[in-house]
């Protein structure tokens, strides 16, 4: 891993998922259109937002408690994205889709 790389940590995924439903649930209950319960500091914005805000705070809160708190990190964390998988299988996909392709004829031999 980079020695400049952000390293996100377990904890601060955990963190950011509970900030995440906490904001979410106070955002509903509090919204301008069918206010549930008036605390004083509602959320002012149109419903729509609601979803926004809340991917906001998930990062938002994750990063830092994850800065915070620090946590487990795992060995393989540059192997858990779609990108890294990816890398490591080309040949045998392409292979896959090309016979697909010539079984039903998409693609000339």
């Amino acid at each position: 891993m980079h020695a400049d790389a952000v390293q996100w940590t377990r904890r601060g995924c955990y963190a950011g998922m509970a900030c995440c439903v906490a904001f979410t649930a106070w955002a509903i209950l509090t919204g301008p259109r069918h206010r549930v319960v008036d605390l004083g500091f509602n959320f002012p914005l149109h419903p729509i937002l609601i979803g926004l805000c809340s991917h906001l705070v998930l990062f938002g809160a994750g990063f830092l408690a994850s800065r915070l708190f620090g946590g487990h990190v795992p060995d393989n964390v540059e192997s858990l994205t779609y990108w890294s998988t990816k890398k490591t299988v080309p040949a045998a996909t392409e292979h896959y889709s090309v016979t697909f392709l010539r079984q039903n004829r998409q693609i000339s031999e």
